[in-house]
């Protein structure tokens, strides 16, 4: 089953292709932009007649309608080693192929860049409408195993996305240095980015709720062992609750809202974003 979901941009993309979305300055299409006076827009072929008839001025109206072209759609996706936990990987390659088939079926093409510590070459993909291309990928991203111990190289990515505005969908758990995500997001500052986090539940690992725990940090590798109890696990949701504040109060700063997807995600949830 092919799961689509619907993105509605505020800004018109320039004139590259024929695509879903509207543009600002380009005439003669089908989409209706506004009605305008005959010295304002002389095109005789455009005549609203009931406009016209009804202009309280006895003005000559005329129909503006605008082309709608395409966008190019991003994925920059953050596969270091703290995405390897629970069922992060699955979620990602699963938003990675709604994605696709959603950019698709709107007329857009879709590019694909991969980062830990350097950019992953190998996990990246072009610019393209191409499915068949984005079905190999797949193939081949399954295979991952995440093992950087950060996301130096996320930075690098943004001048790959060439000088044209895009839909950059931002990928990650998000557990990067706030100054190391400001210094991302001033630099894709031309883009509409949206930041998907994928992440595993905050209680994640911490079970049972009484008794020691091995715990392991997949960014470091370093391994501590911890008397769970009652205080301890409140405490921890706390500070977890604490930073997806921080998180959000950073991405509102420059103008960016968060997109949280759970593990049973859905196309509605994505469409839900953009509508709201």
């Amino acid at each position: 089953m092919i799961e689509l979901f619907h993105y509605r941009l505020a800004w018109r993309g320039p004139a590259m292709a024929a695509g879903d979305h509207g543009r600002g300055d380009l005439r003669g299409g089908s989409d209706y932009a506004s009605t305008l006076p005959f010295d304002r827009y002389q095109n005789p072929r455009s005549v609203d007649m009931r406009a016209s008839v009804q202009n309280p001025y006895q003005t000559l109206m005329v129909r503006d309608c605008r082309e709608r072209v395409s966008v190019p759609v991003y994925l920059l996706l953050d596969v270091s080693a703290s995405m390897g936990c629970g069922k992060i990987l699955e979620k990602m390659l699963r938003f990675a192929q709604m994605c696709a088939a959603s950019a698709f079926h709107a007329g857009d093409r879709l590019g694909i860049l991969a980062c830990d510590s350097r950019i992953l070459w190998e996990y990246c993909l072009p610019l393209s409408a191409n499915a068949a291309l984005t079905d190999d990928w797949g193939r081949g991203f399954a295979n991952i195993r995440p093992q950087a111990r950060n996301t130096d190289a996320f930075i690098d990515l943004a001048s790959y996305l060439g000088r044209q505005r895009a839909l950059v969908f931002l990928l990650s758990d998000f557990y990067l240095p706030d100054a190391q995500l400001r210094t991302l997001l001033e630099a894709l500052f031309r883009h509409e980015v949206v930041p998907v986090q994928l992440a595993v539940a905050p209680d994640f690992g911490l079970q049972p709720r009484w008794g020691w725990l091995n715990l392991q940090d997949p960014e470091t590798g370093l391994l501590r062992q911890v008397m769970m109890r009652p205080a301890l696990r409140r405490r921890w949701l706390d500070e977890y609750a604490m930073r997806q504040q921080r998180l959000h109060a950073l991405l509102t700063g420059y103008g960016r809202r968060l997109l949280p997807l759970a593990d049973d995600f859905g196309t509605d949830d994505v469409t839900r974003y953009f509508l709201s």
